[in-house]
């Protein structure tokens, strides 16, 4: 079954200590990574059937004074950890090419190490729950007078977010979330 990337954590800490040896006096790593899946009815006929998943990558690294920027999308597993050092080494290549502008400074701050859990506390159903209660509702609602088109959509998303800085803040969550959508024309 499709869903969302295993995260080895130790590469985001490989990440960071390879920022600060390339010269960042600073850098934090932006990493997310989700599967969702999701089904739409119309009057009670499905319409759509959905599902995607996606890793993403963001650096930031204060080098020679200034910022610098990369990030990218991480196509599968095989090279995620190949794709994390070019965007770390990429952002901070870009902080030492801007470094003639005023040098950044940084306010002092603890960092946070946390895994934090939001969301819902059950598993959404399998898809085919959810083709199933979209033409229902729909139909349903079209049933109700003067209503002359109603539309249901239902989904959910499982997504882990992670936060990683030189600073020695170590931030996951992990979100489970479902969302619903009710449509009706009179």
């Amino acid at each position: 079954m499709p869903g969302k990337m295993e995260i080895d954590e130790g590469i985001l800490d490989d990440a960071v200590k390879q920022a600060l040896a390339m010269g960042a006096k600073y850098a934090d790593i932006r990493l997310d990574t989700g599967f969702s899946e999701g089904a739409s009815a119309e009057n009670g006929d499905i319409k759509d059937v959905s599902a995607g998943e996606g890793t993403s990558i963001g650096v930031r690294a204060l080098a020679g004074g200034t910022w610098g920027f990369h990030s990218a999308d991480v196509p599968g597993p095989d090279v995620l950890k190949d794709t994390l050092s070019r965007c770390v080494e990429l952002a901070v290549q870009a902080a030492k090419a801007s470094a003639k502008f005023e040098e950044v400074m940084l306010a002092e701050v603890k960092p946070v190490v946390a895994r934090v859990k939001c969301g819902v506390k059950e598993r959404p159903p399998a898809v085919e729950e959810l083709k199933r209660l979209a033409v229902e509702v729909s139909r349903r609602m079209r049933e109700v007078d003067n209503i002359v088109m109603s539309i249901h959509g239902i989904g959910y998303s499982d997504e882990s977010k992670y936060f990683w800085s030189t600073e020695g803040a170590k931030i996951v969550e992990d979100r489970l979330r479902c969302e619903g959508t009710l449509y009706a024309v009179a």
